[in-house]
């Protein structure tokens, strides 16, 4: 009787199968990461695990990054520039504008 008990209890230790995805935010850890989704190791749960992780872990970078490209490309891009003078040329013709009655 003890040793069903026993052999019960070592079952119910048994870890879980892995899926290959190892937590943690420091460099080598995401390196084991991204070697064991390379090499087929980590399941295809574990690898949108790692991606999750790294898209919470990068997500202020990454928005900082995206508005500094869209300021610059406000202030620099060709069209926006075309679209301001003629708004501001299209503003001038229409102010002078006067209906004949």
């Amino acid at each position: 009787m003890a040793e069903a008990q026993s052999s019960g209890s070592n079952a119910s230790e048994k870890k879980p199968k892995s899926n290959g995805f190892i937590p943690g935010d420091d460099i080598l850890t995401h390196f084991r990461n991204i070697y064991a989704g390379i090499t087929g190791k980590m399941t295809p749960e574990g690898v949108q695990q790692f991606m999750l992780a790294r898209d919470l872990r990068n997500e202020e970078a990454d928005c900082k990054r995206c508005e500094t490209q869209k300021e610059y490309l406000l202030n620099y891009s060709t069209e926006q520039r075309r679209f301001t003078s003629l708004s501001i040329a299209c503003t001038d013709t229409f102010s002078n504008f006067q209906v004949r009655s």
